[in-house]
């Protein structure tokens, strides 16, 4: 098991150990290699999209997988937020939280610099669409695959935030959410460890720990 690449730390629900062997590695006491069928199993439930009136959108576990940690806490907030599926698109109508955005250190600033006929650039203007995602529903998310909060994050620096609106911003165009595609793993007592990547031992794998 040598050449792992990074190692992701993860509690999800007891169901998804469940289903790749729990039961059987608690009695045996040994770690029990998945079979096929339950890698399947894994990658259903570790999917990056899902697919809705023929439209696909990122899955909330997708955003785990933007970024190699040790920890779940030091995890990079910015790409976890990048294509966070539970977010909402700033309108004209928004002056005035676009305002108190755009003054922000972290909003672009080639964006503060340009100018519409003597004014500041409106959010209709932009290059991308403005993405606002709440505090409750990032909260909700950390909570749910990861048994944390937004105060357990090392550090969210270079994320736009407004304490007055409880909100986060991205700035997003494309579609890119992360992926962790199992190729195999094992579980051992209340623990599975989930690799993707080539299958040789000396080859470099992506580890990803589930609790």
């Amino acid at each position: 098991m040598n050449g792992w690449k990074a190692r992701f730390c993860l509690l999800l629900a007891i169901a998804l150990l469940t289903g790749c062997g729990g039961t059987e590695t608690e009695q045996s006491g040994e770690a029990v290699p998945l079979t096929e069928e339950q890698i399947v199993q894994a990658n259903e439930a570790l999917s990056a999209t899902r697919e809705e009136d023929g439209t696909l959108y990122p899955t909330e576990i997708s955003c785990f997988f933007t970024s190699y940690y040790d920890r779940v806490e030091e995890l990079d907030f910015e790409n976890f937020l990048r294509y966070f599926p539970t977010s909402e698109y700033l309108e004209d109508e928004d002056g005035d939280e676009f305002a108190a955005l755009s003054s922000l250190p972290e909003f672009p600033q080639p964006w503060v610099e340009q100018l519409d006929n003597g004014q500041r650039i409106s959010v209709d203007l932009l290059p991308v669409p403005v993405h606002r995602i709440r505090e409750e529903d990032i909260n909700a998310a950390l909570t749910k695959w990861a048994g944390i909060t937004l105060d357990d994050i090392s550090s969210k620096n270079g994320v736009p935030y407004l304490e007055d609106y409880h909100a986060f911003y991205t700035f997003t165009s494309d579609f890119g959410p992360g992926q962790f595609l199992c190729t195999g793993g094992e579980v051992e007592g209340d623990t599975a460890r989930l690799w993707s990547g080539p299958s040789g031992e000396n080859e470099t794998k992506n580890l990803l720990t589930l609790v």
